[in-house]
C-alpha cells in the first residue's frame, strides 16, 4: 500500500501537502486500512477501519458465541427461545449421530446426506453439524432479504413453527435454504473437497499471521453440535498443507498482535465502526484507544453492512452510520 501510494503520487504528480489520502476498508481490508495509517502516518492522513478484527487470536470461540448473541437480539427478530431451540436441536443431533437408529432418522430428515452410515465417523459428523446443519447468518444478516430462512428473523420464525421438535425444525430451515442457496453451502457431502484443494491463500495466512479459528467448544455458547469443531481440528491443515506446526502458528499469531498493537493501537485519526450483530466485532476496537481514535457502534448491523450499496430498505442505524462516517472524514480532511 505504501508503494502504491508512492506510485500514484509520482504518476499523477500529486502534492502530498494538498492531496490527503484516506484509507478505507471493511473486514480484512479494514484491518489493512487501519494498519497502513498507523504504520505510515506520513502517507495516510486518516483511516476508516470498518468491522476490522485487529486483535489476532489463535482460537476464536467468540465468533460462534456472538452468533448465539445475535440470534437472541429482538431488534433483528431474534429471541432467547430461538437460540434455545437451535442449540437444543443441534445437541439432539449430536446424540442421534451416536446410534444406528438416530443416524437413520437423520438421513430421512436431511436427504442430502450420502447415507446413515456416512455419519459414523467423527470427520463426517463435524462436516454435517460442527458448524451448523444450515446457514445461520449473523455476519451476513440482511434484514431486507426475501428468501425463506434467509436472515435471523425468518429463521427464528421457522424454528418457532415446530415448538418441540427442534431437529425437524432445523431440517426444515436447511431444506428451504437449499432451494435458493447459490453459495455452495449445501454441497453434496460426497463431493467435499480435500484439504489441499481449499482456498490456500487465506488459509495459509491464518497459519502464518492471523489465527481466527472459529471453534465450537463443549461448554461454550455455540449453538451447533459442540465438540466437533475444535482448535486442533482447525489447525491440523497448517501442518499437512504447509508444514507449519501448532506451536509456530501460535507464535505467528501472537507476533502479529504485538506488531500492530491489537486492541490498543497507538496512533491518531482512525475511525473504528462495528456492527452489533457482527461476530467479528468481538476482536475489533470497541473502546476508543485515545481521543483521536473514535469508535462507532451500529445497532442491529452485520459485518460492515454500511459499506454496501445503499438500498431503500436500509435500517435507520445504517443510514446514520454512513452520515457519521462521512462527517468524520470531512472533518479530518478540513484539518490543515
Amino acid at each position: 500500500l505504501a508503494r502504491f501510494h508512492q506510485y500514484a503520487t509520482d504518476t499523477y504528480k500529486l502534492d502530498i501537502a494538498k492531496n490527503k489520502w484516506i484509507s478505507w476498508g471493511g473486514s480484512y481490508p479494514g484491518m489493512l486500512a487501519s494498519w497502513v495509517r498507523l504504520k505510515f502516518p506520513h502517507l495516510i492522513h486518516a483511516s476508516v477501519a470498518s468491522s476490522a478484527p485487529v486483535h489476532t487470536k489463535l482460537a476464536m470461540p467468540e465468533y460462534n458465541d456472538h452468533v448465539a448473541f445475535a440470534f437472541g437480539l429482538a431488534d433483528v427478530g431474534g429471541s432467547d427461545q430461538c437460540v434455545a431451540a437451535i442449540t437444543s436441536g443441534h445437541a439432539e443431533i449430536g446424540a442421534m449421530m451416536k446410534t444406528d437408529d438416530g443416524r437413520k432418522k437423520l438421513k430421512v430428515l436431511f436427504p442430502s446426506l450420502p447415507s446413515a452410515d456416512w455419519l459414523k465417523t467423527r470427520a463426517n459428523q463435524a462436516m454435517f453439524a460442527g458448524e451448523g446443519v444450515a446457514q445461520f447468518p449473523a455476519q451476513d444478516n440482511d434484514p431486507s432479504c426475501t428468501d425463506p430462512a434467509c436472515n435471523i428473523e425468518k429463521i427464528c420464525e421457522m424454528m418457532a413453527t415446530l415448538e418441540t421438535d427442534h431437529v425437524a425444525a432445523l431440517a426444515k430451515v436447511a431444506s428451504v435454504q437449499a432451494a435458493w442457496d447459490k453459495t455452495g453451502f449445501f454441497y453434496s457431502f460426497e463431493e467435499t473437497k480435500a484439504a489441499d484443494e481449499l482456498p490456500a491463500f487465506w488459509f495459509w495466512q491464518t497459519c502464518a499471521e492471523m489465527g481466527f479459528y472459529q471453534t465450537c467448544d463443549v461448554g461454550s455458547k455455540c449453538m451447533y453440535t459442540q465438540g466437533l469443531n475444535t482448535l486442533e481440528d482447525n489447525m491440523g491443515p497448517c501442518t499437512t498443507m504447509f508444514g507449519i506446526d501448532a506451536a509456530t502458528v501460535a507464535e505467528n499469531v501472537n507476533y502479529t498482535d504485538l506488531y500492530y498493537g491489537g486492541l490498543h493501537p497507538s496512533g491518531t485519526k482512525v475511525l473504528w465502526p462495528n456492527g452489533e450483530v457482527d461476530p467479528w466485532s468481538t476482536l475489533s476496537v470497541l473502546k476508543s484507544p485515545g481521543l483521536e481514535q473514535p469508535v462507532l457502534y451500529v445497532k442491529g448491523a452485520s459485518h460492515h453492512f454500511w459499506t454496501h450499496v445503499p438500498k431503500p430498505t436500509d435500517q435507520k442505524p445504517i443510514v446514520q452510520a454512513r452520515l457519521a462516517i462521512r462527517k468524520q472524514v470531512s472533518d479530518w480532511l478540513s484539518e490543515p
